[in-house]
């Protein structure tokens, strides 16, 4: 019977983990990195991890900012604040098979910029976040790139 042992690995970037499998199986561990590149071609980050056939490598790097989203007023003087939250960053999933062929599915969120609005005297910000999506199927084997785009720039998957 084989057993799998998934490993967390707390590197740089939190949310990254990586599936390892424990001695006494066939399968053989799989490094991958995953660059975005910005449509300038200048690497914004840079991803890696490692996983096994079949099951999914988890990479991510987010940011959670928060911001003033709405102030209302009540009858007794008293204003309300309301928070919002913003999430930036990058999540990937990649799903390799035995077959050199690779599930990759990712979603980028960027901030653009911060529109300020006033309101009975008060600022109230709203966030502009351009987010993009992909969901890929690919092969590629061990030592081998694929560069796809997404939204304003490219990402860059490397099978080591």
């Amino acid at each position: 019977m084989k057993k799998y042992l998934i490993v967390l690995l707390a590197m740089l970037f939190p949310a990254i983990a990586f599936a390892g499998v424990a001695s006494g199986s066939s399968a053989h561990n799989t490094r991958f990195t995953v660059t975005v590149m910005n449509a300038h071609h200048v690497v914004m980050e840079t991803l890696s991890g490692v996983t096994i056939d079949s099951h999914p490598l988890h990479l991510s790097q987010t940011k959670r900012t928060r911001y003033v989203a709405q102030i209302t007023s009540q009858k007794i003087g008293a204003r309300v604040t309301t928070k919002g939250v913003m999430t930036t960053g990058d999540i990937f999933t990649l799903t390799p098979s035995k077959q050199d062929n690779v599930h990759i599915t990712g979603d980028i969120y960027r901030f653009v910029r911060m529109n300020t609005k006033k309101l009975k005297g008060e600022n109230i910000h709203l966030p502009i976040v351009h987010a993009s999506r992909f969901n890929e199927n690919v092969h590629l084997t061990h030592g081998q790139s694929v560069t796809l785009p997404i939204g304003h720039g490219s990402v860059k998957v490397t099978r080591i």
